[in-house]
């Protein structure tokens, strides 16, 4: 009985889908001029240090979000707003030891991305993306190591996905440009890069 009730439920969700992304003749199509979306995902992140004995370690953290996307034919624009938590750890090379530092860090993302559709309008099918983002850091921790974070930091990024009507499926790529942490004695440049894995629906 509950199998029953899954299937026609499934079979009702795949109905609707498909109403929602066909035209008048029957074509199926998905990227609408002007689109809303939500997503949620997982992210990984690491710091790399330039001409230091420090090394980086990554740990799992988080972000959801808001999108805005405008569609002429094969090509969009993207933009949104996301939150984001990133953690790494640090490694004290000198150590004998090897100290470990945990590192976290929240963030208020705005990203422009400039969006490649591979085939147009159809409602299954790939899609990549290039673009830059910056990054508002709320806070930051980092145990035992007095680095103070630069609050605006600036990313590049790239986006590859796979989008099946409503639904999509996104990895994205982002790499810091500009340095992690504040300047001073002893505090060595650093930059930051996440890898996420986004699930979304777009309205």
């Amino acid at each position: 009985m509950k199998k029953s009730f899954f299937s026609i439920a499934l079979m009702m969700a795949c109905s609707f889908v498909a109403a929602q992304t066909s035209n008048q003749k029957g074509d199926y199509r998905f990227f609408q001029p002007f689109e809303l979306s939500v997503n949620l995902g997982e992210t990984s992140s690491a710091i790399s240090y330039p001409n230091s004995h420090i090394s980086s370690g990554n740990n799992i953290g988080w972000t959801a979000g808001l999108s805005a996307q405008f569609n002429k034919e094969f090509f969009g624009l993207r933009t949104g707003v996301s939150y984001e938590l990133s953690r790494s750890f640090f490694i004290n090379e000198k150590d004998p030891l090897g100290s470990a530092f945990p590192y976290r860090q929240s963030t208020i993302n705005v990203p422009l991305t400039f969006m490649y559709h591979t085939n147009g309008y159809k409602a299954f099918g790939l899609y990549v993306g290039v673009g830059a983002n910056m990054r508002y850091s709320l806070d930051s921790s980092l145990d035992n190591l007095d680095y103070k974070t630069n609050n605006l930091q600036w990313y590049a990024h790239g986006v590859f996905g796979f989008r099946f009507a409503h639904l999509y499926i996104e990895d994205e790529f982002c790499s810091q440009f500009n340095t992690l942490f504040k300047s001073g004695p002893d505090i060595p440049k650093a930059n930051l890069s996440t890898v996420s894995f986004k699930i979304g629906w777009v309205f």
